[in-house]
Formats: C-alpha cells, sequence, structure tokens
C-alpha cells in the first residue's frame, strides 16, 4: 500500500483535521528517496522552485537518510521563507508510524498508517511539479536514456501531459531513477505555473545514525488520527 512522505503534506493535513500548529505549511519536499529494505544511503537534496510571474526562486535544501530496515528521515529547511521553520519527518514502515517533527516548538505529531509488507512500501511519487488544473490531461512518456549521477547509472524518462482541447497547456517532467539504488536522481517539472528541479547530492553509501528515527526526548509527541474518506 502506497504511504505519502508527509513532509509539507501532513502540515496541511494536520491543519485540517484542527490540530495547532505553530507555522503555515510549505509545499512538500520532493520524494526522491523511496523505502527499500537493505540499501543504506544518505544524500543531500536541492530544489528550485520557479512561478510563472515572480522572480523569485524558492530554494528548498534537506537532508535525507535511510537505514537498512527502510526507515526513512527528511530534514528540509527553505530558504525562501525564514518564517517557516525547519521540519523533520522519520518514517518507519515496519512499525507503520510517520512523525512530524516542528522543530521550533518542539512538538512531534505521530501517525499510525499501515505497515510494510515483505519489500517495504513506496512513500509517495508526489512532490514534483504544481497541481495541475481540472481537465482531462492525457498523458505519453518517452525514454531519455541514462545518465551519470553521483558515480551511479540512472535511467531517464519524459512524462508529458496534455490538455484535451488546448494542445498549448502541457506539463512536462523528466525523471532520473535508479532501479539499483531505488532513488530519484534528478527531476525537472515544466508546467502551466513555473518550473520545479529536485537534484541530489553527496551519496553516501552508509548506515544513518539510528537515532535520527528517534523522537527527542524533550520533544511532546501529539498522536493524530486522520480522517478516512467516510469519515469526512
Amino acid at each position: 500500500m502506497t504511504m505519502l512522505l508527509l513532509s509539507g503534506i501532513a502540515v496541511l493535513a494536520l491543519a485540517a483535521f484542527g490540530q495547532d500548529l505553530a507555522a503555515p505549511a510549505r509545499p512538500p519536499a520532493a520524494e526522491l528517496v523511496q523505502s527499500v529494505r537493505g540499501i543504506s544511503i544518505l544524500l543531500e537534496q536541492e530544489e528550485e522552485r520557479y512561478q510563472s510571474g515572480n522572480s523569485a526562486v524558492e530554494v528548498t535544501n534537506s537532508k535525507v537518510y535511510r537505514d537498512s530496515s527502510g526507515r526513512v528521515r527528511i530534514d528540509t529547511n527553505s530558504q525562501h521563507n525564514p518564517h517557516q521553520p525547519p521540519t523533520s519527518v522519520p518514517v518507519d514502515p515496519n512499525s507503520g508510524l510517520r512523525v512530524v517533527l516542528l522543530n521550533d516548538t518542539k512538538t512531534a505529531y505521530r501517525i499510525a498508517g499501515p505497515r510494510a509488507g515483505e519489500n517495504g512500501f513506496a512513500l509517495g511519487r508526489s512532490g514534483i511539479g504544481d497541481a495541475l488544473p481540472p481537465g482531462n490531461w492525457h498523458t505519453t512518456t518517452e525514454p531519455l536514456g541514462k545518465r551519470i549521477i553521483e558515480g551511479i547509472e540512472f535511467e531517464g524518462t519524459r512524462i508529458i501531459q496534455s490538455l484535451e482541447g488546448k494542445p498549448g497547456l502541457t506539463n512536462t517532467i523528466d525523471r532520473w531513477y535508479s532501479e539499483q539504488l531505488n532513488l530519484v536522481g534528478l527531476a525537472v517539472a515544466s508546467g502551466p505555473y513555473g518550473t520545479h528541479t529536485a537534484r541530489i547530492r553527496n551519496l553516501q553509501r552508509q548506515e544513518p545514525d539510528p537515532t535520527v528515527f528517534t523522537i527527542p526526548v524533550a520533544y511532546k509527541v501529539v498522536d493524530v488520527a486522520l480522517a478516512t474518506a467516510d469519515q469526512r
């Protein structure tokens, strides 16, 4: 079962269900690192978002950890808005727990979800680009070949989405994926609202410190039950 990595998405969800959050939600960090057991990595993630008609570029830097049990943590810091504090999100596929750590208020919002199967679970592939306006969108794909990123071979795919009746309105996502590492090395989305680029840097093949996946002792823990579709 697919589970979304709750970087910005979880903050939005918590606010929607009445939790008292100290800061407004930011767009979620791109989900380049997927949960998989047996492949430990550390890396830095750099993102740039440019909105059409706005000369400012939003830069988001993250540190991402994945251990051999499939746990993932992403620490996100937006340089665009200093009023949005850094956020950390550990995700544990073994227990099904997802946690949003608001580091400025030392609060941990803990959300229970389904446990992973034998091969782990996908954290989701959203977070690249912007949501498309409503309409009948047609999708085509084409291969981009191979390229080397951080010493690893990645396979490229271009996804082209076009709106029926408006052939000039398209959304394109170039995505470079390593099946060996279950990892996206580079993704570039260009659409009606602007461009979004996400890339990895300083990839290391090593086991992270296990303490990065735990809630700090000084943090207040708040358990959150998200409403299901039939409860809304």
